[in-house]
């Protein structure tokens, strides 16, 4: 029974205001923090927000469909886990006026996917709900004869698909990590919406497999580099949880992952983008934004393994303490969580790390994340495990 919390426990993980990004470089950077209306729910009633939903962007318009949360009480209270299908977009040009409008539904309830926009629609895929995961992929796009939202079957996936990261570049959408059949994987998969053809595999990236990682991409006139981070492979037998603080790079012309760099932060801590998002922002800049703490997140996903070695060694104490861990988890306030409160920029050329000062519209893991031009949304997402919130936020990125 003493188990049974811990399997919950990581089953849940998953007014305009200006900041400065600070860096040793001369060129910094402003951000502009903005808030959208609130996410609605079922009907358009009032909301409690979701995390892991479907989000993009298509002709302006901001598209955010399926995702979770427990809208009666906590987890740790016997809440339990709804996911959704309503459809919802919001006009960019008008957003305060007019507000989120429906736009139907899904084929089924989902959450746990990835999204990528595209000039075509945004491209939803796999994902899970309380009972399976699924490899269904499809297109949601606006259609400016009917003034909504349509959708579309794309090739589905040979295997089923949910946490993983995805990306879109040079028409191609690439998906990455994950959750396949069940399994932590390290496989990378590619569609190219331009020929019609299905699903097919890269080289896979180095190490374990990789849940909930952070993926991003950039053309080149003669290849396109994937940038790799992130995610966490879960314990195994005996084997420990591990959380990754690595990020790795990809070439199309080679066909070679290479190593790129570790997370460089302000904080005395490792860092890492797990249940986060990452973004290309201009020609060398890479957007990482949310997740987890990196000791926090890591110690919960290793309880079971800790409490296993305290009960062998027989030190009673420590059991108690372990025991005592697990069942208070879930219930400290939301600023003990340390969710990454900081968007940082990492220079591709350069090789160097700017970072915002810390923002509480930037803690979120699980939100939705979509970056066009200069601007990111982040939509809902968990404020703490089995927490969401209904906000919306536009971080708009100013050049001095």
């Amino acid at each position: 029974m003493r188990y049974i919390l811990y399997y919950m426990l990581i089953s849940c993980l998953f007014i305009p205001v200006a900041c400065r990004i600070t860096s040793n470089e001369t060129t910094n950077m402003q951000i502009n923090w903005n808030t959208l209306p609130d996410l609605p729910g079922p009907g358009g009633m009032p909301f409690t927000g979701v995390s892991a939903p479907f989000a993009g962007i298509h002709n302006n318009k901001l598209i955010v469909a399926g995702g979770c949360n427990f809208p009666d009480k906590p987890p740790y209270e016997g809440g339990r886990k709804v996911f959704y299908s309503f459809v919802y977009w919001l006009d960019l040009e008008k957003k305060t006026s007019h507000g989120w409008q429906p736009a139907g539904e899904l084929s089924r309830p989902v959450a746990y996917g990835a999204t990528v926009s595209t000039p075509h629609g945004i491209i939803c895929i796999g994902g899970t709900d309380e009972t399976c995961s699924f490899p269904d992929v499809c297109r949601l796009y606006w259609e400016e004869e009917t003034q909504t939202i349509r959708q579309e079957p794309l090739p589905s996936l040979p295997v089923t698909l949910d946490n993983m990261a995805a990306t879109y570049v040079d028409g191609k959408v690439i998906v990455a990590g994950g959750n396949e059949n069940g399994t932590p994987s390290n496989r990378v998969w590619l569609l190219d919406l331009q020929t019609g053809d299905g699903w097919e595999t890269l080289p896979a990236f180095p190490g374990h497999g990789r849940v909930q990682p952070v993926l991003a991409a950039h053309s080149f006139p003669d290849t396109y580099l994937l940038y790799l981070g992130s995610g966490f492979s879960p314990l195994s037998g005996t084997t420990p949880a591990e959380v990754a603080t690595d990020l790795w790079k990809y070439d199309s012309l080679t066909g070679i992952w290479e190593k790129e760099t570790g997370f460089t932060s302000p904080e005395p801590t490792p860092l890492t983008f797990t249940g986060g998002s990452a973004f290309f922002y201009g020609q060398h800049q890479l957007v990482f934004a949310g997740g987890v703490n990196y000791p926090v997140f890591s110690r919960a996903l290793n309880f079971k393994i800790l409490l296993q070695q305290a009960e062998e060694s027989g030190e009673e104490e420590q059991v108690n303490g372990i025991l005592e861990e697990m069942n208070s988890y879930m219930r400290h306030p939301i600023e003990w969580y340390q969710f990454n409160s900081r968007i940082y920029l990492y220079d591709i050329e350069h090789k160097t790390w700017q970072w915002s000062e810390p923002s509480g519209q930037a803690a979120r893991a699980g939100a939705g994340m979509v970056m066009q031009d200069n601007s990111l949304f982040i939509i809902n997402g968990e404020l703490k495990p089995g927490v969401r919130t209904p906000v919306v936020h536009q971080a708009l990125f100013i050049a001095d």
